[in-house]
């Protein structure tokens, strides 16, 4: 009787772990983490998980750019990704309108909104282009998805570049925020004179497009 054969799925793993004993050692795995090829199987390559010295986090999904006027009374939110560790120095983004000067906060929460890791409020912005905000110490910020929100303190009148989604896909009654009692991936918290919550439920989040800031994140 022949042996009957093994599932692929087990082949294909313990091909992976002979390739990976074989062909590396140690020293060039440190680091470095197993890639899934676009089959979802593993590969026997490895890719770098080394501190980024830049990353431009994305969003969920975007169809272009749109420009989108900070609130304080309204934070605006929306999912990005963390591609590769970074020890986080500083933050830019966009500044697409000023109708009057002043200063916006920008927070950064987890995945499951529990923690805020950070806010930072900018310098006062006068005018449009990029508006860099300097932390006050690096964060080690890990690969993941987090919710970056913005918003605007005092009478602050200043438009940023934001992400805008399809409608029609990821609306607030479509992928994007439909599905009941399942997190947002855009949309606003009311909150009270300019002050971040310092937690969020991504349940709750009022659902609405255009509301993801692109940032820039350097080390």
């Amino acid at each position: 009787m022949s042996k009957p054969q093994q599932p692929d799925a087990v082949i294909e793993a313990e091909d992976f772990i002979q390739n990976a004993d074989r062909d590396a050692t140690p020293s060039e795995d440190e680091g470095r983490v197993p890639v899934l090829e676009e089959d979802g199987k593993l590969s026997p390559a490895f890719q770098s998980m080394e501190e980024s010295i830049l990353q431009i986090p994305s969003p969920i999904t975007f169809e272009d750019i749109a420009g989108s006027t900070a609130s304080a009374t309204t934070m605006k939110l929306g999912i990005i990704r963390v591609t590769a560790p970074i020890m986080l120095a500083s933050i830019t983004f966009r500044v697409s309108a000023v109708t009057t000067a002043g200063t916006l906060d920008i927070s950064l929460y987890s995945q499951d909104g529990a923690t805020r890791i950070l806010t930072v409020t900018t310098p006062t912005i006068t005018t449009t282009g990029n508006q860099t905000v300097t932390l006050a110490s690096p964060i080690k910020i890990n690969i993941g998805y987090y919710y970056i929100g913005f918003n605007a303190n005092g009478s602050a009148d200043v438009s940023a570049s934001v992400y805008r989604e399809d409608s029609s896909t990821f609306g607030s009654t479509t992928l994007g925020g439909g599905i009941s009692g399942k997190p947002r991936t855009a949309g606003t918290v009311s909150i009270s004179s300019g002050t971040p919550p310092s937690t969020i439920n991504p349940n709750t989040i009022t659902a609405a497009n255009s509301n993801t800031l692109v940032v820039r994140f350097d080390s």
